[in-house]
C-alpha cells in the first residue's frame, strides 16, 4: 500500500470532519507527528494509513 500524499492526506481528514488529534488517535501516533504527514515535513508509514483508513471505516460502520 502506498501512503497518501500530504495533501490527499489532509482532505481524507477533512472529509471525515476529524481534527488533527482525532485522526492520530486513529492510529495510536500525536497530533504533532500526523500534522507532520500533513505538511510533508515526515513520510507517513503505510502500516499507518492502513490502520487510519480501516478503524475509520470502522466507526462509520458503528454508526449505521
Amino acid at each position: 500500500m502506498i501512503p497518501p500524499t500530504p495533501a490527499e492526506l489532509r482532505d481524507w481528514r477533512r472529509e471525515r470532519n476529524l481534527s488533527a488529534s482525532q485522526a492520530a488517535g486513529l492510529v495510536y501516533t500525536t497530533a504533532r507527528s500526523w500534522l507532520r504527514w500533513e505538511a510533508g515535513a515526515a513520510p507517513m508509514p503505510a502500516m499507518a494509513w492502513d490502520l487510519a483508513q480501516r478503524r475509520a471505516a470502522e466507526a462509520v460502520r458503528r454508526r449505521i
